[in-house]
């Protein structure tokens, strides 16, 4: 049974950032951008994700939907889908996620997300199983 105050922690609007999952350490750091966006989960019911986005801007925008798999530590998966009509139109990405754990003397104590996600079919001329590391900040 997921928790209740866990469902209220992880609903709202958090910043997504990723990176490519790169090999070489002299890569220069803006070469590394994945995906870069505001995820809100909307609804979280019974530990399901529902009515949720990614936001990337220009009309880049992802459906989400997905579960909560456990609480303890709270783990994550849903899969974010293009909507039909727009740029995004045939996009499949699968994400899996952690909440961070928050130091006991911390001033911030903001939530966290750390987690992977995996390009699931080619768009664009870019390749499925590109997989990237994110991290994801609560703002409300």
């Amino acid at each position: 049974m997921i928790r209740t105050t866990l469902m209220t922690q992880l609903t709202g609007r958090w910043i997504y950032r990723s990176l490519v999952n790169s090999k070489v350490l002299s890569a220069p750091f803006n070469s590394l951008q994945f995906g870069l966006g505001t995820i809100e989960f909307k609804k979280i019911v019974n530990g399901k994700i529902l009515d949720s986005t990614l936001d990337m801007g220009s009309n880049l925008v992802l459906t989400l939907e997905g579960e909560i798999t456990a609480d303890s530590p709270a783990a994550l998966k849903w899969r974010g889908t293009g909507v039909a009509g727009s740029p995004t139109a045939g996009w499949i990405y699968d994400y899996q996620a952690y909440l961070a754990p928050t130091w006991r003397n911390a001033t911030d104590k903001t939530p966290v997300l750390i987690g992977s996600v995996l390009r699931a079919v080619p768009h664009g001329g870019a390749p499925a199983g590109v997989t990237g590391t994110f991290y994801m900040v609560k703002v409300s």
